[in-house]
């Protein structure tokens, strides 16, 4: 009979002896995967990193020409062109619809609209180059600038979510 309890216990041990493999096995394998993953992790973020501060780069450039533009140019603003040349679609995708009503409000700023609107009237108050003197600026528009406001206005409404 203590044979057999050896023997039994011998094969208890040796069936536990390999779940303790295997079990270390599958640990490391974890183990593995979660330093793959938190490399991965770090990798990402070492690229969001970048791309923030290629973004941030470009927003200051694009700010420095828009400001040389103010002192310099004839048209003012973030969106000089909409009164020199004619838009279209693709001029305003990727635009926020805010990025968008800044554009349109623009051109009229341009020519001292006083806006009532609260938003832009604070963000027109804060532009160096505004000055608020004028109720009604539509006889003041160019043909150009009235069809860009027309554009606009019209993506505006196809693209509201």
């Amino acid at each position: 009979m203590r044979i057999i309890i050896s023997i039994v216990l011998c094969f208890l041990l040796l069936s536990c002896s390999k779940k303790d493999d295997e079990m270390k096995k599958v640990a490391q394998d974890l183990k593995d995967k979660e330093q793959k993953l938190e490399q991965e992790k770090k990798d990402i973020e070492n690229i969001q990193k970048q791309k923030e501060n290629e973004l941030n780069k470009a927003k200051e450039n694009y700010d420095k020409a828009v400001e040389e533009n103010n002192k310099t140019g004839k048209f003012p603003g973030k969106y000089p062109y909409t009164s020199t040349k004619d838009i279209k679609d693709e001029d305003l995708k990727g635009l926020t619809d805010s990025d968008l009503k800044i554009m349109k409000n623009e051109i009229l700023a341009r020519y001292g609209f006083i806006f009532h609107d609260k938003e832009m009237k604070t963000y027109f108050t804060g532009q160096k180059w505004y000055t608020p003197k004028n109720a009604n600026v539509d006889k003041m528009l160019t043909q150009q600038e009235k069809r860009n406001i027309e554009t606009i206005e019209a993506y505006e409404k196809i693209n509201k979510k």
